[in-house]
């Protein structure tokens, strides 16, 4: 939150004085924090959606580090193209079928499969791995 907050006053480097760094970044927390659609929460819903996906329960996940490592592994087994549509789903925020469609320029349909076809290899990638 802290990093995104920082970045946010990088954009606005030009409109911000020293006086009014601390209420920026207040106002930017606050926002980022009650707005249900924020980025912040817009990637902790995707990562909500994973472990659900996975039916990974919080405890199972020993921290942080390692659900990205798991991530992080799973991409490497991806060919480029899904490389390309999980950066999209999982960093860019567009998590529905009809926001991907628009960012790829295909129809909804073909997004939606796309993101399907990619939780399923992630399901047997996972299944796969021996996991402490």
């Amino acid at each position: 939150m802290v990093a995104d907050a920082y970045l946010y006053l990088i954009k606005r480097k030009n409109d911000i004085t020293k006086d009014c760094i601390a209420a920026w970044v207040g106002s930017y927390i606050n926002l980022e924090i009650a707005m249900p659609k924020s980025v912040t929460n817009q990637k902790d819903k995707k990562h909500d959606e994973i472990d659900e996906l996975l039916h990974i329960d919080n405890s199972e996940i020993l921290d942080e580090l390692s659900y990205r490592l798991l991530i992080e592994e799973f991409v490497t087994t991806l060919d480029r193209c899904d490389q390309i549509v999980l950066d999209v789903y999982l960093n860019k925020g567009k998590t529905t079928q009809r926001e991907l469609g628009e960012h790829f320029r295909i129809d909804s349909t073909s997004a939606w499969k796309y993101v399907n076809t990619i939780k399923q290899k992630l399901k047997e990638y996972v299944k796969g791995e021996e996991r402490i």
